[in-house]
């Protein structure tokens, strides 16, 4: 899909003392380099595939023994390995567990506002001022929920890092990077009403 756009030359006329226009004929020719179902097609993948938030941990029992955890969060998926001492070892994944998925509503909700988000600059419906706004967020939300636990395990000598991984937000911006989309200004408030499938001639 093409957007064309005239080019408009701005001189000084002497004559007015002002800024006028002339409209030329030629015309700057705008290609996108990825459509927007291509976009939407990655951004869920990675909301819901990727990593949303880790927890690992190193410390000790009450005996003295060295305790690590390992916790890997995604939406649809969880991994967890424990490593207790003296050689014992406990590995788990999990996929589409109720109880996981509903437990995990507050941080990966964000992540899925954040992929609409992309998507609709995309469409040129968003101004980046608001996509940034809704990233940040994305990171913050589950960063708050960790940081609890984060202070707590300081307190006792151990290490604990519970928050987000920011894999949605860096494909975003690699996306909105590489597509070449159409900026819109952020006084600009006009949404083009049709979908995104009716633009591409599906």
């Amino acid at each position: 899909m093409s957007w064309l756009r005239p080019i408009d030359i701005y001189r000084e006329n002497p004559l007015r003392g002002q800024w006028g226009t002339e409209e030329m004929s030629e015309v700057q020719v705008f290609r996108p380099r990825m459509t927007i179902r291509q976009v939407s097609l990655i951004m869920v993948l990675t909301s819901v595939v990727a990593p949303v938030m880790v927890y690992p941990y190193t410390g000790w029992s009450h005996g003295g023994v060295q305790v690590e955890h390992y916790q890997v969060y995604a939406m649809v998926w969880y991994y967890g390995a424990v490593y207790g001492g003296y050689g014992e070892y406990s590995v788990g994944i999990r996929f589409f567990d109720p109880l996981m998925m509903l437990s995990t509503i507050p941080v990966t909700v964000p992540v899925l506002l954040f992929a609409l988000a992309v998507v609709r600059y995309c469409q040129g419906r968003w101004h980046m001022a608001k996509l940034l706004a809704m990233g940040v967020v994305s990171i913050i939300i589950p960063l708050m929920a960790g940081i609890s636990y984060m202070v707590y395990f300081a307190t006792v000598s151990s290490f604990a890092y519970a928050g987000p991984v920011p894999i949605h937000f860096i494909v975003g911006a690699v996306l909105i990077k590489i597509a070449r989309i159409r900026p819109v200004a952020p006084w600009d408030d006009s949404a083009d009403t049709e979908p995104w499938w009716i633009e591409e001639g599906y």
